[in-house]
């Protein structure tokens, strides 16, 4: 494999990881704001069914965000392997290698896993306290 083949599958998985990012932002602003807006009365079973495809969605979405990431993780392994084999790397290709060298860099997908399910949890605890504040004022 070339470089610039190594380059496109970068750039692919970078280009669907943003986009499945975006809608998980997109789905936990709607969970955010359907807890949130006074006119709708939450339910347990609004409650329940909000929170529980929520969860799914968020399960499957991180699974998928996760296998790019080791694809991107393999690129750059195989960056590394080029560069061993004295082939003729760009500088941002050397750059990249580097990276996955460093102290941060194993620790990319435990920082992912963090902050995803952080996010996640966050949401559904904020959901979960806006049914009961709403529970206790109605």
């Amino acid at each position: 494999m070339t470089e610039p083949e190594i380059w496109q599958i970068l750039q692919t998985a970078s280009e669907i990881s943003v986009a499945r990012i975006q809608v998980f932002l997109s789905v936990t602003v709607g969970v955010l704001i359907i807890s949130t807006v006074n006119g709708i009365r939450l339910n347990v079973a609004l409650l329940c069914i909000l929170l529980s495809s929520y969860l799914i969605f968020g399960y499957i979405n991180f699974s998928m965000t996760i296998i790019e990431m080791k694809v991107v993780l393999a690129a750059i392994t195989q960056i590394q392997e080029l560069i061993a084999g004295d082939s003729d790397i760009s500088l941002m290709g050397h750059y990249i290698a580097e990276q996955l060298q460093s102290t941060t860099g194993g620790a990319i997908i435990p920082a992912m896993h963090i902050s995803y399910w952080t996010v996640t949890v966050a949401t559904m605890m904020y959901s979960i306290w806006r049914y009961g504040r709403q529970s206790r004022e109605g």
